[in-house]
């Protein structure tokens, strides 16, 4: 079961020993999902997509994918 982070901060932490980021953005429904997967847990943080390119700035993940509703696009 996913767990939902509320704290910009604590996902920036969780985000320094995540294995992969993925984020999921919808524009027409104005709703972007970050995901960070750890060892045990997968968390969720929800934003709006004007938001988003500043919060991945700060997270610090090797592997992050950007999924949109026309497709995949890999970033790192």
């Amino acid at each position: 079961m996913p767990v939902e982070v509320k704290d910009l901060d604590e996902l920036v932490k969780l985000a320094e020993n995540a294995r992969e980021c993925r984020v999921y953005r919808n524009d027409r429904k104005g709703v972007a999902k970050i995901k960070v997967r750890r060892g045990r847990y997968l968390y969720t943080f929800v934003t709006n997509p004007d938001e988003l390119e500043s919060i991945l700035e700060k997270l610090n993940c090797e592997a992050t994918t950007v999924i949109t509703p026309k497709g995949v696009e890999e970033k790192g």
